[in-house]
């Protein structure tokens, strides 16, 4: 089975995190889960972020300091952290006719970046991000990148006829043959 595949818009507080990402070869997670009680440190972020690839018998005890409404999106934002590596990642940039691929490098990190505090210090590394013509996106992957949603998953095609990963993995090393045939289901 391969490694999922996710993309993540890399757009914290209505800002364009993307340079950061391509500049740092890293992709980020927002919502930073702050633990209560601890103590800031601009020298050491990680000390007051709640690690999200944690255990869940750890996860469930730590009390955040966030508002009530955010705590689901932190969880939901441990599935992700808790992807190895191999995955295939996507910052879609349609805007700008492209998207960048990556393929995670290593697990979870919480680093202590401290120019963009918050924002940008929950990451992967990836291996290197590759410009694809936003264009050569498959439409059943399209509509995922277009969404309101700032991370997700990217699933196979419907009724498994194409697989997320298998096609990001062709489009990654420029040898994806797009398929133009008629739909049946026209």
């Amino acid at each position: 089975m391969s490694a999922p595949s996710f993309y993540v818009k890399c757009r914290p507080q209505e800002c364009d995190a993307a340079n950061i990402a391509l500049e740092s070869r890293r992709v980020f997670i927002g919502y930073p889960a702050w633990i209560k009680g601890r103590v800031w440190n601009r020298n050491n972020v990680r000390g007051s972020l709640a690690d999200l690839s944690v255990p869940y018998r750890i996860w469930k005890s730590i009390e955040l300091n966030v508002p009530p409404s955010f705590r689901p999106r932190a969880t939901m934002n441990r599935g992700f952290a808790k992807k190895s590596p191999g995955s295939t990642v996507v910052i879609p940039r349609p805007g700008e006719g492209s998207c960048h691929i990556g393929r995670v490098s290593t697990g979870f990190y919480v680093s202590n970046i401290r120019t963009h505090i918050g924002d940008v210090v929950q990451s992967w590394a990836v291996d290197e991000f590759r410009v694809v013509a936003f264009p050569m996106i498959p439409g059943w992957m399209k509509y995922r990148l277009l969404s309101r949603t700032t991370i997700g998953w990217l699933s196979d095609r419907p009724h498994k006829t194409a697989n997320a990963t298998e096609v990001l993995g062709q489009l990654y090393e420029g040898n994806y043959e797009p398929d133009f045939s008629s739909a049946d289901s026209i």
